[in-house]
């Protein structure tokens, strides 16, 4: 889960980690382009644009999904990373808005 979380940081800081960029300037921005035939998906990230995918998390978010309900969750409105492990993927949307409640209450 660790691995994770530090993938969904560098994605948050556009690809920038500690101050030095690893990734192309760019690259982060096309990751979360729309696939002209799959619009709720990019390049390996499953896209929230129209709050289609999880209603309670933001239109910037987006979601890595893997096997047995492993989610990464990355959320710039909220400055949010979160990893999921074996989550009842029926539950995540609850999920979403308590953390997202959370988060704005402070």
């Amino acid at each position: 889960a660790e691995d994770q979380a530090l993938i969904g940081q560098l994605m948050l800081a556009d690809g920038v980690w500690n101050g030095r960029r690893l990734l192309p300037s760019g690259w982060v921005a096309a990751m979360r382009t729309r696939c002209p035939i799959r619009p709720d998906y990019g390049l390996l990230w499953w896209l929230n644009t129209d709050r289609g995918f999880k209603p309670a998390a933001s239109p910037e978010s987006y979601f890595g999904l893997g096997a047995g309900g492993n989610i990464t969750w990355i959320d710039p409105a909220n400055d949010i990373v979160a990893v999921l492990r074996w989550i009842d993927v029926a539950a995540l949307n609850d999920w979403i808005a308590l953390v997202v409640a959370a988060v704005k209450r402070g």
